[in-house]
């Protein structure tokens, strides 16, 4: 799926549940959905996504930050609105720093950093912080609740650096 179809479809989302402000509440967005999270310690993944009779479970890897739950929350929110059919989707804890990511994954990603951090909403935030880039990095990590590397990079990529 394009970019821009991607971020349509996460303001879209935002706009559904009257969401204006951050943090983004990803784990009420997933009950509302009918998506149940259950978390628990793993050393093999970050996150799962399964479907059944219409509803859906995550497994989300309790030894992680709470940043980065997160950001695997709204990582399997991508698999969930992105790919419709597929039953199970198992997100390996390698899988972050691989450079041979597949698209789905890359495409979750892509729909958890919009989802997180909208650029609508991280554009005027980042404006009316103050302070040097740092400085915002830190305030705009812990007002939006994710990693200061996932800040890190949004802001680079939508070139508010």
């Amino acid at each position: 799926m394009p970019n821009q179809a991607i971020q349509l479809m996460t303001k879209k989302i935002l706009q559904h549940f009257n969401v204006t402000q951050a943090p983004i509440p990803v784990e009420q967005i997933a009950e509302k959905m009918n998506i149940k999270i259950s978390y628990a310690p793993s050393t093999d993944y970050s996150g799962i996504l399964i479907r059944k009779d219409g509803g859906a479970l995550m497994g989300i890897n309790s030894d992680e930050s709470p940043g980065r739950r997160r950001f695997t929350v709204a990582h399997e929110l991508g698999h969930y609105f992105l790919e419709k059919g597929n039953a199970v989707s198992i997100d390996y804890r390698d899988n972050n720093s691989r450079p041979d990511k597949t698209v789905h994954e890359t495409n979750a990603d892509f729909f958890a950093a919009n989802l997180l951090m909208p650029k609508w909403l991280l554009a005027n935030d980042y404006k009316s912080t103050q302070g040097s880039y740092e400085e915002r990095l830190v305030r705009l990590s812990e007002r939006y609740q994710v990693s200061r590397e996932a800040m890190m990079w949004r802001l680079k990529n939508l070139n508010l650096r």
